[in-house]
């Protein structure tokens, strides 16, 4: 219609030449019309084209439901491992992985002549150990003899130094006391002689001091006769200066065996001390002597060890004999599955255990492994539902512990104990659990959340009037988040309102502040 209308326009024709300005003029508008027309068709191809088509959705409240699944098997409450003397011969193993066994069933058999020669090895063994015990008995006790000889012998010896000691420092001790007493009676000597020579020496003092007095009388009177008094006194003065000198001799000969007399005791004092310390040294090592005589015998577990090792291959050679009572066949004690077989036919049955089985009779146990991430959502006590290989579903099964995985740190054995006739041991199934969360007011898809250094953001659109129109860009709106999962994120209040859009997918790489066109 709009063309139909666009050509009459430019096809008018009016007779009067006088509307000529007029009718061109409206030809200009005419053609202007067309190439705005065109215009914008062109606008709206390109804009489809590249300009990013994006699906939106409006934030809106919910839960973030935590689906927790996880594959495992079933496994017997008590296992109970198979063992026999190691080192057997296997002959058959009459069971398989998972086969019900009932009590005295067979479980394998071993070779018995392979059997009868480890026997007789160990009894060969045996013996050879007897022999070692018997030897290392009569080694100790001459040891024992050897040990009681020594101690005897130092205390004889330690008694004649004693002996021996003593009566040098009673000698030494006789000789200091007897020079003690010379020295004491030549200082008394010597003291006498002293006190003697003092005496003489103030009897020559005034002999000499009279004979002075004598020779002034003459000198004032040298008419006097004073010849006898003259000679008197000089003969006294002769007299005490000789006995002055002889007892001066007597002091100094005093003095000299005084001195001699000190030494000697001196000498003796340290010849006592000597003594003393001789004696004391020599008994000291005597007594040490004694001491390791009396130390025990080094220790010896030669006996010991071959006692224990005779143990050991005694109780070995009573399960051989048991076994070969029962004509080498190795059986179960108990109604249980076969969980686990350590022997194969031709090989010898390894240290420990040789097979493992499930008691029947303990009941049976769901273990599966989740994640440490998963471990945050699930508690003990809280109910899953198992599924196993023919789609049977037992709901309402208590979670009854988890703990974390022996082989892998990062793992977590979750365990469900199973009562009735649920599943059977080798059975697999998978465990479902859901965690509800609380209910959150603003959820949006995982797919319109976006991360950058660490901080969450959504893009929601965001209309702008223009001179040209509206025009809708792509808005960055920083978000916290409060719980998520695979599918959704709950985000705190107020950063989104119910009303706001936000984008969620989009044909094109978009960032903030892109032009977008929403596809309905």
């Amino acid at each position: 219609m709009m063309q139909k209308t666009v050509k009459e326009i430019i096809n008018y024709r009016r007779p009067d030449k006088r509307n000529s300005m007029r009718a061109k003029a409206i030809k200009a508008l005419a053609a202007f019309l067309v190439l705005m027309i065109l215009f914008t068709i062109l606008s709206r191809v390109a804009r489809q084209v590249t300009i990013p088509a994006v699906t939106i959705t409006n934030p809106k409240k919910g839960t973030i439901d935590r689906r927790i699944e996880a594959s495992g098997q079933v496994e017997g409450n008590q296992l109970l491992p198979v063992t026999t003397a190691a080192g057997l011969r296997v002959k058959t193993v009459n069971v398989r992985e998972g086969e019900r066994v009932s009590a005295k069933d067979v479980l394998f058999e071993v070779d018995m002549e392979d059997l009868a020669e480890k026997i007789q090895t160990l009894e060969e063994e045996i013996e050879a150990i007897d022999l070692r015990i018997d030897t290392a008995a009569a080694n100790s006790e001459n040891a024992e003899n050897k040990r009681e000889l020594e101690q005897q012998k130092a205390a004889e010896n330690y008694n004649r130094a004693a002996a021996s000691g003593n009566q040098t420092v009673a000698s030494a001790y006789e000789s200091m006391i007897a020079a003690q007493e010379t020295k004491a009676a030549a200082a008394a000597a010597y003291d006498e002689a002293y006190a003697d020579y003092q005496q003489k020496e103030e009897a020559l003092s005034q002999a000499l001091e009279h004979q002075q007095n004598v020779e002034n009388m003459i000198s004032g009177d040298p008419d006097g006769d004073y010849n006898i008094q003259k000679e008197e006194a000089d003969a006294a003065a002769e007299k005490t200066q000789a006995e002055r000198d002889t007892a001066l001799q007597s002091v100094e000969t005093s003095e000299q065996t005084s001195q001699q007399a000190a030494a000697e005791y001196s000498a003796a004092v340290n010849e006592y001390r000597q003594a003393v310390e001789a004696n004391k040294d020599s008994l000291l090592d005597k007594e040490h002597a004694i001491q390791d005589a009396d130390l025990p015998a080094d220790a010896d577990s030669t006996r010991e060890e071959a006692e224990i090792e005779r143990e050991g291959k005694a109780r070995d050679l009573e399960k051989l004999r048991k076994i070969q009572e029962n004509n080498g066949l190795v059986g179960s004690e108990i109604d249980a599955v076969v969980t686990k077989i350590g022997v194969s036919a031709g090989d010898a049955t390894p240290e420990g255990m040789n097979m493992v089985l499930a008691d029947t009779a303990a009941g049976v146990t769901f273990t599966a492994q989740i994640s440490e991430d998963d471990r945050k959502y699930i508690t003990r006590d809280d109910t899953v539902s198992l599924t196993d290989a023919d789609n049977n579903v037992f709901d309402d099964l208590p979670v009854a512990a988890i703990q974390a995985n022996e082989e892998n740190s990062e793992l977590y054995d979750v365990t469900v104990h199973l009562g009735g006739n649920k599943l059977e041991i080798g059975d697999s199934a998978t465990m479902k659990f859901t965690k509800k969360s609380s209910v959150y007011n603003t959820c949006v898809p995982i797919a319109a959340l976006h991360q950058e250094n660490n901080q969450y953001y959504v893009l929601a659109v965001k209309t702008t009037d223009t001179v040209l129109g509206e025009e809708t860009t792509a808005e960055k709106v920083e978000v916290t988040v409060k719980e998520k999962n695979a599918a959704y994120a709950a985000l705190t209040d107020g950063a989104l309102t119910s009303d706001q859009k936000v984008i969620t997918d989009s044909d094109k790489e978009i960032e903030a502040g892109d032009r977008i066109r929403v596809e309905e």
